[in-house]
């Protein structure tokens, strides 16, 4: 004997998948808001001291140089700091703070430090 799907079913069927996936959009949008707030503190201490921001090749882990609550507490955020001059040049530096969180694409924001010219 078959039973035919009710539509209160179908419609209670679909409301709970729209519902995960409100849940997932929600959580994922509080890990973006906690990585940009997290990436842009680290970027406004680097601004105020760009001398601290060195040239190397290896990215640094977050948080550098100064404490962040954000980083620290939230085990879903974890983040980089890289750091370049222009063209090997001490003249232009320049800094990026990647912040991978769960969900799909990290949050990366970039910044000129420095941008005197030095001879």
């Amino acid at each position: 004997m078959r039973r035919e799907l009710s539509p209160l079913h179908a419609a209670l069927a679909l409301s709970a998948l729209l519902g995960a996936a409100g849940l997932y959009l929600t959580v994922d949008s509080y890990n973006t808001r906690m990585a940009l707030l997290a990436a842009e503190n680290q970027l406004e201490f680097l601004r105020s001291i760009p001398q601290i921001a060195g040239n190397s090749a290896e990215p640094v882990k977050l948080p550098a140089y100064k404490s962040n609550m954000i980083l620290e507490q939230d085990e879903n955020l974890k983040g980089w700091l890289y750091s370049s001059y222009y063209k090997s040049i001490f003249s232009v530096r320049q800094a990026a703070v990647s912040v991978k969180k769960t969900g799909f694409r990290p949050v990366v924001l970039e910044t000129l430090l420095d941008a005197r010219e030095r001879r």
